[in-house]
C-alpha cells in the first residue's frame, strides 16, 4: 500500500509540474511568408564598430516588399535611396542588396 501511495504522490507532483511548464520555447517574430507575385528586396548592412565612442559593430537586415505593378527601375531607386540614407547616417563596412522580382 505504501509503494502505491508514494507512486501516486510522485505522479501528481509531476503532473503539476507539466501543467505549469511551457510545451515549446517562445518563437521569434513570425517569418513573413511572401507570395510569388510580390517584389521583395532584402538589404543586409554591416556597421563598423567605433571603439572610441563605445559603439560595437552590428548587422541589420531590412526587407522591402513592393506591389508587382511597381516598375523594376522604381524598386531599385527606392532601395538605392534607402541604402544611401544608411550610408550617410552610419559607418558601414559592407552591404548586400538582393531583389526578387515576380516572373511575368
Amino acid at each position: 500500500m505504501k509503494p502505491l501511495t508514494f507512486f501516486l504522490l510522485i505522479i501528481f507532483a509531476l503532473a503539476g509540474m507539466v501543467r505549469n511548464s511551457a510545451a515549446v520555447s517562445p518563437m521569434p517574430m513570425e517569418e513573413l511568408r511572401l507570395g510569388t507575385s510580390q517584389t521583395v528586396c532584402v538589404i543586409h548592412i554591416v556597421h563598423i564598430p567605433e571603439h572610441g565612442k563605445g559603439i560595437i559593430g552590428f548587422e541589420t537586415t531590412s526587407t522591402l516588399v513592393f506591389n508587382p505593378a511597381v516598375l523594376k527601375s522604381d524598386v531599385l531607386e527606392k532601395a538605392n535611396n534607402y541604402i544611401s540614407h544608411k550610408l550617410n547616417e552610419d559607418k558601414v563596412s559592407s552591404f548586400k542588396l538582393e531583389c526578387t522580382f515576380p516572373k511575368q
